[in-house]
């Protein structure tokens, strides 16, 4: 059987409080590293990562509903979300 693909959904704090509403949603602040004796944050979350190089935006993961992971990009317009499937980002 094959693996159902992740879905991200990035969109900004006022529509991911919406998103949060949903019975079945789950917080998850997903990972970050900072590195004993440095200043600086390093991204683990591939996908973040991703949408950083792709934007010059940084997200904060703000948590899931099953496979669909959802983002916080501060700098969306309140209006839109942005939805990613898979690795194609």
């Amino acid at each position: 059987m094959e693996k159902p693909q992740s879905i991200q959904i990035v969109a900004n704090t006022y529509l991911l409080k919406k998103f949060s509403t949903i019975d079945i949603y789950q917080q998850d602040l997903g990972k970050s590293l900072i590195p004993q004796g440095e200043e600086t944050i390093r991204i683990i979350d591939i996908f973040a990562k991703k949408y950083h190089t792709l934007t010059n935006n940084i997200i904060l993961k703000s948590g899931k509903i099953g496979t669909i992971s959802f983002y916080q990009d501060s700098a969306l317009n309140q209006e839109i979300f942005v939805l990613f499937c898979g690795d194609n980002v």
